[in-house]
């Protein structure tokens, strides 16, 4: 019998170290739009579904936005896999958030289908990404002996272009070394990635390239300098079935805009 897995993307958060505090040079207040998103999610996404948060969890990466990220989520049903970006200090992110209903952990099995949680923030004060030779081993070894599992990779970093040159510059930078390991196993189906703020598909050799839009801010696509889109804040769902194959969209929370900005 076939059975369908729900998983949601949030990413991007960017959750200050002190309440009210705006996100970059707007008005933004990324508490609102991150619990603007967790209220949609709540009320229309099924209770067990499983939530991962693909980077930037905050703007300033000091214990105190961590506590009060971690505030926000102890307060949902929902389950979820916290992953570092840019951003982040993984060793705050896992001190601070990896409990209760949030973890921080490489991997998990859903189903016919395991989940691998790439870090990609190994160059500390870049916004450009970085796998380290360890996390790229990691990777090998899992795909090695994950047999007929299904397997959907996350991470922060866009491993291919998304064709706005200030993005891309910013993007993964060894995005080969990804690729060797990956165009090996056909288990692997798709890549799913923040950091760009705004929806993104692709394909390459048969594995589908996700990118995703963020929780509080949207970048205009295809933009040759920054610009802010007009898109509220949105998250992305996927349904995982049994069989390998896999429906994705993305959800705007036009409802709570003029709240969020």
């Amino acid at each position: 019998m076939s059975t369908t897995t729900r998983v949601l993307q949030i990413t991007d958060l960017h959750i200050r170290s002190a309440p009210t505090s705006k996100f970059m040079n707007t008005d933004v207040d990324t508490d609102v739009t991150l619990q603007s998103v967790l209220d949609e999610i709540h009320a229309n996404e099924p209770a067990d579904s499983i939530v991962v948060a693909t980077g930037d969890l905050v703007q300033d990466p000091v214990e105190a936005a961590y506590q009060r990220l971690k505030l926000q989520l102890t307060g949902s049903r929902n389950r979820y896999f916290l992953m570092p970006g840019n951003h982040d200090n993984p060793v705050l992110v896992r001190r601070v958030c990896n409990k209760d209903n949030s973890w921080c952990v490489g991997q998990q099995v859903l189903g016919e289908w395991l989940t691998l949680f790439l870090d990609t923030s190994d160059q500390p004060e870049r916004p450009d990404g970085l796998i380290s030779r360890a996390e790229l081993s990691r990777l090998e070894r899992t795909l090695a002996v994950c047999g007929n599992k299904h397997v959907m990779l996350f991470l922060h970093h866009p491993p291919v272009q998304v064709g706005s040159p200030w993005v891309d510059a910013i993007g993964l930078r060894n995005s080969d070394e990804l690729f060797a390991i990956t165009d090996r196993y056909p288990q692997v189906k798709g890549m799913v990635f923040g950091h760009i703020h705004q929806q993104f598909e692709a394909a390459r050799k048969n594995v589908r390239l996700i990118g995703s839009p963020s929780t509080c801010i949207q970048f205009k696509p295809r933009t040759e300098h920054f610009e802010i889109d007009a898109l509220p804040p949105g998250y992305r769902w996927f349904d995982l079935n049994a069989d390998g194959t896999f429906e994705t969209g993305v959800k705007y929370v036009h409802a709570r805009l003029k709240q969020a900005v």
